[in-house]
């Protein structure tokens, strides 16, 4: 079955003149008799133009062009940091194969090449989705807890899960291994003892797996339905000051 693929690589040829076009030479422009005026009414313009007014378009336009070097800059890192991944025919489904096997050895070093950078675009595209979903989260967040760790009640998530999927779940599941004895110390012998202003860091996984480092504390207690919690959970800045407390 042919899939297109041949047409699709002879669409992306490089025509060595594609996008040339014929300009007549600037004698024949200014022969014309349009030059000198347009030159001349730009001049006039100028002489007239007030200097306030020419600082503010300088400035504006000096602000604009470099917040886009900037923007271009930051995508430039970004894809200088990320590498084509390696595609190989076995890699192809079949439907792609047939067509693939068809295509002279240049054509396929360049079909491999496509679809390599295509799948690099899809990757960019993810990490972009993530990146801005992580950055609209809150900085913090309210868990309300039975004495047991059950999950009663929840704000909107820090860590990028839904409230109400974490709805009569423990509280202590997605805390690190390496800080839950910290964390049940600290509910055991101060938290459940009327002491809620004692704190401790912790790390909770999130929606993509990682881990982030918040600090918590107790902010109220509640007897309905059950004797419970509620804890204020916050993200943590600096990260070498909770690794410290934690230890």
């Amino acid at each position: 079955m042919d899939n297109g693929l041949p047409t699709a690589l002879s669409a992306m040829s490089i025509d060595d003149n594609r996008g040339k076009r014929e300009y007549p030479d600037e004698d024949d422009n200014n022969g014309g008799g349009v030059g000198p005026d347009v030159d001349s009414r730009q001049h006039a313009m100028s002489r007239h133009r007030s200097p306030g007014a020419e600082r503010v378009g300088d400035n504006n336009n000096g602000y604009e062009q470099q917040q886009q070097q900037q923007q271009q800059q930051q995508q430039q890192q970004r894809r200088g940091q990320r590498q084509l991944p390696i595609i190989t025919p076995d890699d192809l489904p079949p439907e792609m194969r047939e067509a693939f096997d068809r295509l002279d050895s240049d054509q396929q070093a360049q079909a491999l090449e496509m679809l390599a950078r295509q799948q690099l675009e899809q990757q960019a595209a993810q990490m972009e989705r993530e990146e801005s979903s992580s950055s609209s989260r809150p900085e913090e967040h309210f868990l309300t807890i039975a004495l047991n760790g059950t999950i009663l009640g929840a704000t909107e998530m820090v860590t990028g899960f839904p409230p109400s999927n974490l709805l009569m779940t423990s509280a202590f599941d997605s805390v690190h291994d390496d800080d839950l004895l910290g964390l049940h110390a600290i509910k055991t012998h101060f938290w459940e003892r009327d002491q809620p202003d004692v704190e401790v860091y912790l790390r909770r996984r999130t929606a993509e797996g990682e881990w982030i480092w918040l600090v918590a504390k107790v902010v109220s207690y509640i007897d309905s339905p059950v004797p419970g919690i509620i804890i204020h959970e916050t993200v943590v800045r600096n990260e070498d000051v909770a690794v410290l407390v934690s230890r």
